[in-house]
């Protein structure tokens, strides 16, 4: 299973809608989607980055991976429920930040407002980290 996919599985499976006013996004690998109409409802997309595996040590057989995941929030129903969305992903990272869920730690690396008010499209790009020991 691809890390994206895990971040993906977290959401579903954690997601609050009570947080953001009885609403559910819709929640996917950003590679399932030719289209989205964000009139219909709000997204989070999730794509996989750059990967890195680096040894433990010399004649350690484990190594250490870390996979750049983006978490995508996009919606046309204003800066307040954006604000929500993003508020509702951060908590499920950081309750969740350091579980067995198939990863060893979740850091959040940056948060960036690509918002374009121009057209309505009020959208925060999440950059996570996913660290992992994997057996040589």
């Amino acid at each position: 299973m691809l890390e994206a996919e895990k971040i993906v599985d977290l959401l579903r499976s954690n997601w609050n809608s009570a947080n953001t006013e009885n609403t559910i996004p819709e929640i996917g690998l950003i590679y399932d989607y030719k289209q989205i109409d964000l009139s219909l409802k709000d997204y989070i997309l999730v794509y996989q980055g750059l990967s890195n595996i680096t040894p433990e040590s010399v004649g350690y057989p484990a190594h250490f991976g870390t996979t750049r995941v983006t978490i995508d929030i996009r919606t046309m129903n204003g800066r307040e429920r954006l604000e929500m969305l993003r508020d509702e992903v951060m908590r499920i990272i950081r309750t969740n930040h350091r579980k067995n869920n198939g990863f060893f730690l979740i850091t959040v690396d940056s948060v960036n407002d690509l918002s374009d008010k121009t057209i309505k499209l009020y959208r925060q790009v999440i950059d996570v980290s996913i660290s992992e020991v994997m057996s040589g």
